[in-house]
Formats: C-alpha cells, sequence, structure tokens
C-alpha cells in the first residue's frame, strides 16, 4: 500500500529526507536503513498492508553515525499525538 504522511506537520522541510529504519510484514521484518526524499512536506512511502515502518529524520548534513546518537533526543521532543502517523 503506498501512503502520503504530511510530514511538514512535524517540522521536516524539503532539505531533509526520511530514514527507514525498520520495516515489519507478516513474515518477519527488515531492519536496513532505506532512505526517502521529501517533496512538498510530503513523504511517499509503500509498506505492506500486514506491516508497519519506524522513519526518522535525518538533516542531509550529519553523517549516519551523528544521527544514531541524536535519535534520543529527536524521541524526547515529540509531544503530541500528530508527530506519530500510524498507518492503518
Amino acid at each position: 500500500m503506498t501512503y502520503s504522511i504530511p510530514v511538514w506537520l512535524i517540522g521536516v522541510t524539503d532539505s531533509e529526507y526520511m530514514s527507514r529504519r525498520m520495516l515489519t510484514y507478516e513474515e518477519g521484518y527488515n531492519a536496513g536503513a532505506v532512505n526517502y526524499e521529501v517533496k512538498n512536506g510530503i513523504l511517499i512511502i509503500e509498506v505492506p498492508a500486514v506491516g508497519s515502518a519506524v522513519l526518522v529524520a535525518v538533516r542531509n548534513n550529519k553523517s549516519l553515525h551523528r544521527i544514531c546518537r541524536d535519535e534520543k533526543k529527536i524521541l524526547q521532543n515529540i509531544q503530541k499525538p500528530l508527530d506519530f502517523f500510524p498507518l492503518l
């Protein structure tokens, strides 16, 4: 299934991209990182009908190592339900 997620609502800009850190599906999961471009504040992603994805916003000028250290800080800054986009 293809989803259009308005990531601009959580402050993600077109100069950033979204990195999928995990994808689950009926038979298991994939923990490989996949990057997705943000266009006009919208992320377009395909997720299996029985599955989910964990995404994190990434600034283009940071290394992957630095981003991993920043994930805890990013999660601490999530304050409102609009920051989560369950794909039902």
